[in-house]
Order: structure tokens, then C-alpha cells, then sequence
């Protein structure tokens, strides 16, 4: 029990030698990240689509072959 009293001090230490982001730099960095998930969630949309499209082309060419 005493080590994790000494293990809570220790993290209050720790925690108070944080620099925490100002309100401008968090709000930037959210917005910087909602932009590059949106980018990728875009991205990755279209090469599903181009990967569908594809796969359905060569199932209709080599599809019917047995």
C-alpha cells in the first residue's frame, strides 16, 4: 500500500512538470487533425471504390470461365 501512495506522489511530481497546450494550439492541432482524418478517410474511399470496381470487372470477365 505504501508503494502506491509513494506512486501517486510521484505521478502528482510528474504531472505538474507538464507544459500543457495553450487553447489556441489545441484547437489548431484538433482542426489540423480533423483535416488529415477527413483527407484519409477520403483517400481511402476511393481506392476501395477503384479496388471494387476492379474486382468486379475481372469477375465479369473471368467470372463465368470454370
Amino acid at each position: 500500500m505504501t508503494s502506491f501512495i509513494r506512486y501517486l506522489k510521484e505521478v502528482g511530481i510528474e504531472m505538474a512538470k507538464v507544459i500543457w497546450p495553450s487553447w489556441s494550439e489545441l484547437v489548431g492541432a484538433t482542426i489540423v487533425t480533423l483535416i488529415i482524418v477527413a483527407f484519409l478517410a477520403m483517400f481511402l474511399f476511393g481506392v476501395d471504390a477503384l479496388l471494387q470496381l476492379g474486382a468486379q470487372k475481372l469477375y465479369t470477365i473471368y467470372g463465368g470461365l470454370r
